[in-house]
Formats: structure tokens, C-alpha cells, sequence
């Protein structure tokens, strides 16, 4: 499984958590607001799940931009890859 996909399942999870919903009703093209029903404190809660698990901090202009489940898999991934990169030991 690559790793985008690993974020896309974890993330869905954390989604179901945060909704009740089951996670066969969560979809990648599902918007977290308008389609899961997520109001601001249901985002809240779901940022800072993903920020404590994954150890990377979630902009307001990431709010903006993100809307979809699949967009959120994606940086989230990306987050993580940068993260981990800058701290790799240079050579």
C-alpha cells in the first residue's frame, strides 16, 4: 500500500471517529463540511487529531484549500514527507 493511500484509510478512520459515521458511508470525494457534516467544532476536533498523530501543523489557508477527504489524505502526506526530510541527518 503506498503511502498516500495509508493516509487516505487513517485518515477515514479518524473522520468516522470524529462523526459517527461508518466508514463504509466515507468516501474520498466526500467534502468534510458540506458532505460529512462537519461543523466547526467537529473540524477542530478532527485537526487536532491530525495533528498530534501525524506531528504536523494545519494552516488556515489549509482549511480553505482542502475541502475533500482525498485533498486532505494528500497533504497530509505531504506534511509528513517534508517532515521527514527535514530531519534527515545531512551527509
Amino acid at each position: 500500500m503506498d503511502r498516500e493511500r495509508t493516509f487516505q484509510v487513517e485518515l477515514t478512520v479518524l473522520v468516522a471517529e470524529v462523526t459517527g459515521l461508518g466508514r463504509d458511508k466515507i468516501r474520498l470525494r466526500d467534502r468534510l463540511v458540506e458532505d460529512l457534516g462537519l461543523d466547526s467544532f467537529a473540524a477542530t476536533e478532527l485537526l487536532v487529531l491530525i495533528e498530534q498523530k501525524y506531528k504536523i501543523k494545519i494552516s488556515e489557508s489549509d482549511l480553505i484549500k482542502n475541502k475533500t477527504l482525498g485533498e486532505w489524505a494528500r497533504l497530509i502526506a505531504e506534511r509528513c514527507q517534508r517532515n521527514e526530510e527535514a530531519n534527515m541527518p545531512s551527509k
